[in-house]
């Protein structure tokens, strides 16, 4: 981890260390009850982590106990809003969301995530989607490990594949 924060340093990126008393709170180790020791050990990293511009962020620990400005889950609240009064709808998007445990979020232009997959076939991969429809999303990467290298691979690069193309800035400090 410490070479891909190094990287990422090196790139631009503002990374603040981790603080002793970032936990995952226990509401959250409920809901998402099979969380892999590789993702937690990856958002407990760092207290905060982002790209120059500040338009991508990696989610961290501290993250998912703040509330502003923009809160981890944010995506799926915007999804339950948009679901209104439709328990269907918004059962769906609760399904889905427990099922997505977001790694990095971005503003660049429109709304975009990468999310780690934590069940079914998908398990251990890496999604991205976008708005409107953010519960549409298609696989990146087979693994963390794997879509940590190809989002290094892609930051270095002056030409990058989508979706990292649209999702994370490039030389936008």
């Amino acid at each position: 981890m410490g070479e891909f924060i190094a990287n990422l340093k090196g790139m631009g990126w503002q990374v603040e260390p981790p603080t002793p008393d970032a936990e995952i709170p226990k509401h959250l180790l409920a809901r998402y009850d099979n969380l892999p020791a590789e993702l937690i050990n990856f958002i407990s990293s760092f207290s905060r982590c982002t790209n120059p511009s500040a338009q991508a962020w990696f989610v961290t620990a501290c993250d998912l106990v703040r509330s502003e400005p923009f809160r981890f889950n944010e995506f799926e609240l915007m999804s339950l809003s948009a679901a209104g009064p439709d328990q269907d709808w918004s059962a769906a998007v609760r399904a889905f969301w427990t099922r997505h445990f977001p790694l990095l979020l971005s503003v660049a232009g429109s709304y975009q995530y990468f999310a780690l997959s934590l069940a079914g076939p998908t398990r251990g991969s890496v999604v991205y989607g976008a708005e409107p429809e953010f519960e549409e999303c298609s696989i990146v990467a087979p693994s963390l490990t794997e879509f940590l290298a190809m989002f290094l691979a892609a930051q270095g690069s002056p030409t990058p594949a989508f979706p990292f193309s649209v999702a994370i800035p490039q030389n936008a400090a």
